[in-house]
């Protein structure tokens, strides 16, 4: 049997003969994150007749893909952000960005129902020295657009360090990742993953997996590796290790008994491909009447 060609951004691709917009409904819809999953869930309910409100803490949409989108061979991701800005004002849906949305807020506006798609923050190991100020996150390293790095250890290989790592190899004086598993971008889709293993390779990145990072000080950090401790010299560290989900407003939420559901990476860990079709396929079955 042939499988169908499937795309990450287009999630009714390879399915055009099964696929359908679902049933014609009504209702007033609260979207908080302005990231993929937020976008396409209200494009889709905006499709389906719901008047979707979509809130975003920051000055514009996207989400991580503005990130990604400056990563070296990914500029296809600023594309797709640009359109999906054109559908989200053609589908006449209101857009508050720079808007930290609260459940108070969601109160106020009368929603019927909340749709939380706040993804994730980075996160940090448990070890001394993660305050320092020559730490930062994969995050800010990227859209801060950082100068002056020197030699920077990134800890965590998964798809934020793989990423970061492919980004900083033209503003860093040397990129090395360490990895408490065994293998580098484990959460990459298999194609992303080989491309980007085949960039870090050609750049001479350093690896080292089965490493365990003990502590940060003001020039190296000490690592656990092989029952040994080493020291990695470094005068940038960037924290990559595995992101947690951003659920304040979720505490809020239920705080005052207000109605909502999770879709995206808030939800559980998921790869691009996973975020954007599991967002259209909650929003092409939601019904008020369910929920």
């Amino acid at each position: 049997m042939v499988e169908p060609v499937i795309c990450a951004i287009n999630p009714i691709a390879g399915y055009e003969s099964t696929t359908s917009l679902g049933a014609s409904s009504s209702g007033k819809i609260a979207v908080v994150g302005g990231g993929p999953a937020g976008m396409e869930v209200s494009r889709v309910l905006a499709m389906r007749g719901f008047s979707v409100t979509l809130f975003e803490e920051q000055h514009r949409l996207g989400g991580l893909l503005n990130i990604a989108a400056k990563i070296p061979g990914r500029g296809e991701f600023a594309a797709y952000v640009s359109y999906m800005l054109r559908e989200l004002k053609r589908l006449n849906i209101q857009i508050r960005i720079d808007t930290l949305a609260t459940a108070d807020t969601i109160a106020a506006g009368g929603f019927d129902f909340t749709i939380c798609a706040t993804g994730t923050v980075a996160g940090a190991p448990p070890v001394d020295g993660v305050e320092m100020s020559h730490v930062t996150s994969a995050y800010d390293a990227i859209s801060l657009g950082l100068q002056d790095l020197g030699d920077v250890v990134i800890i965590g290989g998964g798809a934020l360090g793989c990423c970061t790592a492919m980004y900083l190899t033209s503003q860093a004086d040397s990129v090395q990742i360490v990895e408490a598993d065994e293998a580098l971008g484990v959460d990459l889709g298999r194609t992303t993953r080989w491309v980007i293993l085949k960039f870090l390779k050609a750049k001479n990145i350093s690896t080292q997996l089965l490493t365990e990072v003990v502590n940060i000080d003001s020039k190296k950090i000490t690592v656990y590796q092989d029952e040994k401790f080493h020291h990695i010299n470094a005068k940038t560290i960037i924290l990559a290790t595995r992101p947690q989900p951003r659920d304040r407003l979720l505490r809020q939420l239920e705080k005052k008994g207000l109605k909502f559901e999770k879709v995206g990476s808030v939800k559980r860990s998921m790869n691009l491909l996973d975020v954007i079709h599991s967002a259209y396929e909650f929003a092409n079955s939601f019904e008020l009447s369910q929920t």
